[in-house]
């Protein structure tokens, strides 16, 4: 491996500190990111002008962002440390947003804003009259209806939607399912959700399927693909493919032609949550952790019956 230049052989005129600062600031966020916390200072710029006389384009004060934390918090709007975020970049850069965004008394990672943000974050977590009703379970019935339901109009899902249930695999683990991934009754299973930094689970794990529904889907599904190749054409329903989106879609649809349980909103999760329950039903006691890779409190929350969930 080469050895990195010293600083001393880079014969190049050093910029001043404020340049220095400004430079690496600007490239401390990608610019897909930078547009994101524009639009959240627009917002944040928005809010202080209706709260001002008209003309007063004076610097933007802690408490007026304060004011706006709270106000967003109220409206459930709950991430609050994304606009925090948003306004500390952006008096770091000094960026025209339309109004100062500091008089330079204040600044957005001091610590009474921070511990505000988090405040609201917290505040936010607590189930209040405008919480949005419980996730669902899908039943083997439900899913049996669903399938039905689909196989005329997206006939694509009806593998997909198999495995996802009878597996009880997240809408990410089933994205990344491969030809060659099934051996006899065990499945490889590649988990963005444990690729996080702070996960020490590794980013693969082998699961014992308990249900021969999903082996058999599984087993269709792979005859149709080369060894290796993904199982799935990713992208939209009306060009062949499907995705976590539309499937959302099609299931909100179908929950209102079959009759699902009111008080309840059904989304993809919803089939891994009533698929652990059909897993547990059809496996040894003593073998659950292998067929469903879960807790046992995790699967105390995922089989909960419906009825308790309101």
């Amino acid at each position: 491996m080469p050895r990195p230049r010293k600083i001393a052989r880079i014969e190049r005129e050093p910029p001043d500190a404020k340049t220095a600062q400004q430079q690496l600031v600007d490239g401390a966020v990608k610019p897909g990111t930078l547009t994101g916390y524009r639009g959240k200072v627009k917002q944040v710029v928005d809010f202080v002008r209706g709260l001002r006389r008209p003309g007063d384009n004076s610097a933007i004060t802690c408490g007026e962002f304060l004011q706006f934390a709270a106000v967003a918090q109220d409206s459930g709007l709950v991430d609050i440390s994304g606009f925090r975020s948003a306004m500390l970049h952006l008096q770091l850069s000094g960026e025209d947003a339309g109004l100062p965004l500091s008089d330079g008394s204040w600044r957005a990672d001091d610590a009474l804003v921070c511990k505000a943000a988090k405040g609201a974050t917290y505040r936010a977590g607590k189930k209040s009259h405008n919480a949005p009703p419980p996730r669902g379970a899908i039943t083997a019935e439900m899913v049996a209806q669903l399938i039905r339901h689909v196989c005329n109009t997206h006939p694509q899902l009806r593998l997909p939607l198999t495995i996802m249930f009878f597996a009880a695999l997240r809408p990410g683990e089933l994205v990344l399912l491969h030809s060659g991934d099934l051996s006899g009754d065990e499945l490889l299973i590649r988990s963005n959700k444990r690729r996080k930094a702070s996960n020490r689970e590794p980013p693969t794990y082998s699961k014992r399927l308990a249900c021969v529904e999903a082996i058999e889907a599984l087993q269709q599904a792979s005859a149709a693909v080369k060894v290796g190749d993904p199982l799935w054409t990713y992208g939209r329903l009306t060009k062949g493919g499907w995705c976590r989106d539309d499937l959302c879609k099609v299931i909100k649809a179908a929950r209102q032609t079959l009759g699902w349980p009111e008080g309840l909103t059904f989304v993809p999760h919803s089939l891994r949550h009533g698929g652990t329950s059909e897993i547990v039903e059809r496996s040894d006691p003593q073998d659950l952790p292998r067929t469903t890779q879960m807790s046992r409190s995790t699967r105390a929350r995922y089989t909960k019956p419906n009825t308790l969930r309101k």
